[in-house]
């Protein structure tokens, strides 16, 4: 009987994690969007709107969430509490009468910018059901560039993403007619290669693990960190021309001469960074120690102080044991080659 009632207290607790990430999507995303002084009076009322809208549903939550609570302290309280409030049917009502871990599994069943714009150029298909989320994801990514459209069920997205061509997916596990992780299956069966990104409310600490088990590239967890929104877009589309500067050799200022040379370090950068990719992702931090050292150095040497730069960040966190820092940086050390390319 315990494990009966854990595993029920598990998945209450499970249901309403996803139903306050999701409304928390809302609020915050829609916040950060007041901060964007280019959004017109109506988009910015609507914002407001929704806000509203969404801190209202969590306040309906949280007060039938203390309801639980009291019934679950004391069950006697159940007798005389109005369960009609938790949408139950008379029937179900009449069953629960005499057995409390029914009326657990019941109740539980009831509750339930600026800076990144034209960042990336590709075409995104989004598999959401959820209205605000739906639309500030499609805000968002309409800001760095990117194309979207829109399936509002498993079934559809199948549909679409076979009918056209895709650079990325976005898929939420939950929506309807066809769960997520059948959605991904389906194309799985067709060999289908674009990268998929899931987006859940179930911020388990597995997740990145089960995601990649699962068959997706990545994922997104609700409410939705817009800055990751952004990194994952960059990721996995391709960057705007607008964006990219081109990275000049400070040497070629002054010694022309010396531009096949500069050529040759160009051409072999990604193979020396994609090595020092490696001996992260594998914790070889010994060799990834030296050839940070080479690729600092190296950077320097030829013109491109910008990568020497990195290259220290990246040591000093290392130094400080602040791992989870590196990546972006690796990022931006891989970001700078198409940079070097445009100067050429």
């Amino acid at each position: 009987m315990d494990h009966q009632k854990n595993k029920l207290i598990y998945t209450f607790l499970e249901s309403i994690s996803h139903e306050v990430r999701t409304q928390l999507t809302a609020v915050l995303g829609y916040s950060e969007l007041l901060l964007d002084n280019k959004q017109t009076e109506a988009e910015r009322n609507n914002s407001i709107k929704t806000i509203i809208s969404s801190s209202r549903n969590l306040q309906t939550l949280f007060n039938e969430i203390l309801e639980v609570s009291k019934i679950q302290s004391d069950p006697l309280l159940f007798q005389g509490a109005d369960v009609s409030e938790f949408g139950l049917q008379e029937s179900e009502r009449c069953a629960i009468k005499n057995d409390e871990l029914l009326m657990h599994e019941l109740i539980t069943q009831k509750v339930v910018v600026n800076t990144y714009s034209n960042i990336v150029t590709g075409k995104v298909l989004l598999a959401e059901n959820n209205i605000d989320s739906k639309e500030l994801i499609c805000l968002y990514a309409g800001t760095a560039g990117a194309a979207v459209d829109i399936a509002v069920s498993g079934e559809q997205a199948v549909e679409m993403a076979l009918e056209n061509n895709y650079d990325l997916l976005l898929i939420n596990i939950n929506i309807p007619v066809m769960g997520g992780q059948e959605v991904i299956r389906a194309l799985q069966s067709k060999k289908y290669r674009t990268p998929i990104v899931a987006l859940t409310a179930n911020a388990v600490l597995d997740m990145p693990d089960r995601s990649i088990e699962g068959g997706c590239s990545d994922y997104l967890t609700k409410p939705i960190d817009k800055k990751r929104f952004y990194d994952i877009l960059r990721q996995y589309l391709q960057p705007s021309s607008a964006e990219i500067i081109p990275l000049r050799s400070s040497l070629l200022n002054h010694e022309p001469e010396l531009h096949e040379l500069v050529n040759k370090y160009i051409n072999k950068y990604p193979d020396m960074i994609k090595e020092l990719r490696m001996a992260f992702e594998n914790t070889d931090l010994s060799l990834f120690e030296m050839l940070l050292h080479d690729i600092k150095s190296t950077g320097g040497n030829y013109g491109f102080m910008l990568i020497t730069d990195l290259a220290i960040m990246i040591k000093t966190h290392l130094n400080n044991h602040n791992i989870n820092a590196i990546k972006p940086l690796l990022d931006e050390l891989e970001l700078l080659h198409p940079r070097m390319l445009l100067a050429l």
